[in-house]
């Protein structure tokens, strides 16, 4: 089952601990972001706030998507869980692709892939992989498809 904890950190906080925890340069997040370098480690070094970085609605909400998305997302969600999601959206909410494509895909038995999405512990690590590599990519392939 899905399992997702609230973040009590400000965004500052969350940059910080990307930067610092994950290694992100502010390069690589000015670019993600689209906010200015100079303004991203003027906001990182505490020179200036939030308000101070002169957004557009439209910009402040990539900068707080992208920066929460990296910096809980990812690691708030188990992985099985993560996996069963995107095979939830191909198979009923976005695309409705047959459930038996995927197990072509991944290579593993409809009753495997039936079995995983019940209890994820209940095949293989190799089948999980399988599962899961090609999942994800079906679900980045077609992500422009279902918006």
């Amino acid at each position: 089952m899905l399992e997702i904890q609230s973040d009590p950190r400000t965004l500052r906080e969350l940059l910080t601990d990307l930067v610092e925890n994950f290694k992100f340069e502010l390069s690589f997040l000015s670019r993600a972001t689209g906010i200015d370098i100079n303004s991203l480690e003027k906001f990182y070094n505490g020179q200036i706030e939030e308000l101070d970085l002169f957004l557009s609605l439209e910009q402040f909400s990539k900068f707080t998507r992208v920066i929460s998305s990296l910096a809980m997302d990812i690691t708030m969600v188990k992985d099985d869980d993560r996996v069963q999601g995107a095979i939830e959206y191909l198979t009923a909410y976005g695309l409705k692709l047959n459930l038996e494509t995927i197990s072509i895909y991944a290579d593993v038995s409809m009753e495997d892939l039936e079995s995983f999405m019940k209890d994820t512990n209940s095949i293989s690590y190799e089948k999980r992989y399988k599962i899961a590599t090609k999942c994800l990519f079906l679900r980045f392939l077609f992500k422009e498809i279902s918006q």
